[in-house]
């Protein structure tokens, strides 16, 4: 299985459950959220597990091609770039998350997750 196969699966699954978690549980996102912000060390913890897989990623699948695998690419900047983000300007982020679940964002953001995550997964699966 090649490395772009398994991230698409995993990457795939992980997007379509935390998509759904984001339709289905907006309250207890909108407690995570303030809790996550008001310590701290847990902005930090979630800037560093952002900034690691943002790492991994970039390092083991950095492929820019005109192809759907440049698609986990950009999944890996995008947390590389979200885990420098929480840990250099925490503020910055909890201004950004508090605007997420308020309104419709959650539901927007819970809807872009299911389709990348449900395009990754048909490009996991999909028969060679």
């Amino acid at each position: 299985m090649s490395i772009s196969i398994f991230l698409a699966r995993v990457i795939g699954f992980y997007f379509v459950i935390v998509g759904a978690f984001y339709f289905l549980r907006r309250d207890y996102i909108k407690t995570v959220i303030n809790d996550l912000f008001a310590h701290a060390a847990m902005s930090v913890i979630g800037g560093t597990v952002a900034l690691i897989i943002g790492l991994l990623i970039v390092i083991t699948h950095n492929f820019w091609v005109f192809d759907w695998a440049v698609v986990i690419t950009i999944v890996g900047y995008l947390s590389l770039i979200k885990g420098i983000w929480l840990l250099f300007f925490p503020e910055s982020g909890k201004n950004f998350a508090r605007r997420l679940i308020s309104g419709q964002g959650h539901l927007i953001f819970g809807a872009i997750l299911i389709l990348i995550g449900i395009f990754l997964l048909v490009m996991g699966y999909a028969p060679v």
